[in-house]
């Protein structure tokens, strides 16, 4: 599972609304799989799922978060 969530993350930390199948094409997991990861994260607020789509992205906090971290890491492309 620390794969997987590593994995839609990376996808995630570009800020932008990525929809199910992206993810399940970077992730390899199976759709309900996909799902129960996606509500972990949900219910732990790093990520929003939208009501409408079911499209998903990073809440800004911790795509900040996550940013400040990479910065003093030194990486500069999501390492």
């Amino acid at each position: 599972m620390g794969d997987a969530i590593g994995a839609i993350l990376r996808l995630l930390e570009d800020g932008e609304w990525h929809d199910i199948n992206e993810i399940l094409a970077v992730t390899r997991l199976s759709r309900e799989g996909l799902l129960k990861v996606l509500k972990f994260l949900e219910s732990f607020g790093f990520i929003v799922i939208s009501s409408e789509n079911g499209c998903v992205r990073l809440r800004e906090e911790v795509r900040g978060l996550l940013l400040r971290i990479q910065r003093r890491a030194g990486c500069s492309t999501g390492c």
